[in-house]
C-alpha cells in the first residue's frame, strides 16, 4: 500500500473516531483526543531533515494560531452567544485560513 493511502486511512480513521466518541461516548474525551498533536508524529513521514525542521517551525506557528482561533470560537459560541455553531465554525475557520495565508506569505517571501 502506498504511503499516502496509508496516511489518508489513518487520518480519516482518527477524524471518524473523534466524531463517534463526541456523539456517542463522551464529548469531553473527544475534545481532549482531538487536541492530539498529529503534526508531531507527521514529522516521521518527512524524510529530509531540513524540510522536517522547516515543517516543525511552521507547525509551532500554526499551533499558536489554532489555539487563538479555538479560544475565539469558544468565547463567541459558548460564552457570548454571538454566533450559532455553524457560523462560529465558518468564522473561526476563515480567521484560521487568513492567518495561515499570512504566515505563508511572511515565511516564503524573501
Amino acid at each position: 500500500m502506498s504511503e499516502i493511502i496509508k496516511q489518508f486511512i489513518i487520518g480519516g480513521t482518527f477524524v471518524a473516531g473523534i466524531s463517534y466518541i463526541g456523539n456517542y461516548v463522551n464529548p469531553v474525551l473527544a475534545g481532549l483526543l482531538a487536541g492530539l498533536p498529529i503534526g508531531l508524529p507527521s514529522t516521521y513521514f518527512i524524510l529530509n531533515s531540513t524540510k522536517a525542521k522547516d515543517y516543525v517551525s511552521n507547525l509551532a506557528l500554526t499551533t499558536i494560531l489554532l489555539t487563538m482561533v479555538t479560544c475565539l470560537y469558544y468565547y463567541l459560541y459558548a460564552h457570548a452567544g454571538y454566533l450559532s455553531k455553524n457560523m462560529g465554525i465558518a468564522f473561526s475557520m476563515s480567521i484560521w485560513l487568513l492567518g495561515v495565508v499570512l504566515i505563508w506569505q511572511l515565511r516564503t517571501t524573501k
